[in-house]
Formats: structure tokens, sequence, C-alpha cells
């Protein structure tokens, strides 16, 4: 759950933070040795990415939870193919599309009743659009807003917009992306209407 550190609480979790990235960067630059020991390099789709994000500091708290600031819902999504081109995208994704992505990739159907959509196309036109919308929804067991309520929150973000409602709390977060990408002036707060 999220909290305000104080200075030296932030230090050293930034150096945890950092430690774990590296961590991270070795172990990744193992297995892709392992995968040239092995001659498996051009027959190998790797993917790297994470469940959610932290704050890290951002809006003066670090950690997550009953927040859907883009530092805990934008994550790293990193694809590489066997011949494939390096590029970016800015086009929106979920953590659902690597599933139908990755059986695209391999040849292969989604099964029926599969979420999410092949994104497999940013592979070779970094600026397609594959969503128009991501939705991201969290429940928790408890009642950390304390409104009587296990906390159930649901977020649209779109690419100039968020809105986020809470069940139980009549508090609504809606941000215009495009004019206030840090997220600092919530539109609902300041406009109720």
């Amino acid at each position: 759950i999220m909290f305000a550190p104080t200075e030296t609480e932030l230090r050293e979790m930034g150096a945890k933070e950092y430690g774990m990235i590296s961590m991270i960067d070795d172990s990744i630059g193992s297995i892709l040795a392992e995968l040239d020991k092995l001659n498996l390099s051009e027959d190998t789709i790797i993917v790297f990415t994470s469940d959610h994000g932290d704050m890290f500091g951002d809006h003066g708290v670090i950690l997550k939870g009953a927040m859907h600031y883009e530092g805990c819902t934008r994550v790293p999504l990193l694809v590489h193919t066997p011949g494939g081109k390096t590029g970016a995208s800015d086009s929106l994704i979920s953590s659902l599309d690597i599933g139908p992505t990755l059986l695209k990739l391999a040849g292969l159907e989604p099964f029926h009743g599969m979420q999410g959509v092949d994104a497999s196309e940013l592979l070779t036109n970094p600026g397609a659009n594959i969503r128009n919308e991501i939705l991201v929804e969290e429940d928790q067991l408890n009642d950390i807003l304390r409104v009587g309520t296990p906390l159930r929150m649901r977020t649209l973000i779109t690419k100039d917009n968020r809105i986020t409602v809470y069940d139980g709390y009549e508090g609504i977060e809606l941000f215009h992306l495009a004019n206030d990408p840090h997220e600092m002036d919530n539109l609902q707060a300041s406009d109720p209407n």
C-alpha cells in the first residue's frame, strides 16, 4: 500500500530499487547468453513486462494501491522477435493483448473467448493504433479508502484522458493527459459538474 516516505526512506528504497534493476539486467543478460550458447536466439521470441508500476515518489507517495496514476499503470513491454526491427510505439496496449499477440507470432489461433487483441502489427508498424482505450480494474480485499467496502476501482485510459471511479466512494478522478501529462489537475475535483 502506498505511503509518503521520509527522505531517508526514499534514499534507501532508491538504492534497493536500482539494485533490483541491476539484478534484472544481469539475469536477462544470462538468459540471452544461454540462448546464444544453445543457438536458440533466432528461434526465440523474448517478452519483458511487469504487472504494475510503482509511484516511487510521484505525487509524494511510494509503492502502489488505490491509485491509477501513470506511475502504476504504464509498465514496460519489450518484445524481441527473431530478425525483428528495433522501435518504440506510443499505442495503447493491454497486458491482455500479450497472449493473442504471441499466439499470432507463433502462427496459432487464439482460443474461443480469449480476451485481448493481436498487437503484432506494432512490431512492424510502431505508429499503428491498436486500441483506443484501456480498462484497468483493481479489486482489493481490504477497505483501503475506509468507505465501508473493500476497494473496487475502475479506470478508463485513452490517449488524451483518464477517468477513475471507485465503488462506494463519490470521488472521481478525471485528467486531461494531453494538457496535464503528470496528472496534477483533477478536473472532476475542480469542476464536479
